[in-house]
């Protein structure tokens, strides 16, 4: 059993190397920023506003979030309630990094994440699993991207759900994104310790993730 941890921006194709990885190694992918956008997700639902601090622990603690990974998809519940398929409106991106720099969140976000069953090989990407969440990971990865190219792969994965966005509306919630992830005082975006370091901006998901496979197979071959 072994775990790997893919961190990167937002954009740079982690979420769609990890699935790839979690398929040509057929163990569980996991998603680490569903945690923080089922928090934010509530949290604008019940009218909580990122600086309302003492909104956001109070309702952190009267209610149930919890993470989990069953008959090969993942799923993120409230009180009980399957919020899966409402965590990625464009929405959604544009306010979770907001919340994301409080440390409750980022504490609640970490427990759910750590909370997910180990009985077997796991995949897990985010922006801090491999520096916070999983320090002590066997494989640890930062994936890393042209702003620009991050913006246009984000413009149109949003197109092809059907959803009305702006490129430079995209460009600058990515930047500003950035600045927020790796300036915030607990957990920022780092490149973990002891981490490979692979830019995606000249290649493709596959050629990434085909090169994450070699790595770990021949790593686990002469253990």
């Amino acid at each position: 059993m072994y775990v790997i941890t893919i961190d990167g921006p937002a954009g740079s194709g982690k979420s769609t190397i990890a699935k790839i990885v979690a398929e040509k190694l057929n163990i569980a992918y996991i998603n680490s920023g569903e945690a923080y956008r089922a928090i934010a997700f509530y949290m604008q639902a019940n009218g909580i506003a990122p600086t309302n601090t003492t909104g956001v622990k109070l309702l952190l603690e009267s209610n149930d979030f919890t993470m989990g990974y069953s008959e090969g998809r993942q799923f993120t519940k409230i009180n009980g309630i399957d919020i899966t398929d409402y965590l990625h409106s464009n929405n959604i991106n544009s306010i979770v990094s907001q919340y994301a720099k409080i440390p409750e969140v980022i504490y609640k976000a970490s427990e759910m994440i750590q909370s997910i069953p180990k009985d077997s090989s796991v995949v897990i990407e985010g922006r801090n699993v491999g520096s916070f969440c999983f320090p002590n990971a066997d494989y640890k990865f930062f994936i890393d991207c042209e702003v620009k190219i991050r913006a246009k792969r984000r413009f149109d994965e949003m197109i092809a759900k059907g959803e009305n966005v702006d490129f430079d509306a995209i460009y600058k919630q990515i930047i500003e994104r950035d600045v927020l992830d790796r300036t915030r005082k607990i957990a920022p975006l780092i490149v973990p310790e002891n981490s490979v370091l692979i830019d995606t901006s000249c290649q493709t998901p596959d050629q990434v993730a085909q090169t994450i496979v070699d790595i770990v197979l021949d790593y686990e071959k002469n253990k």
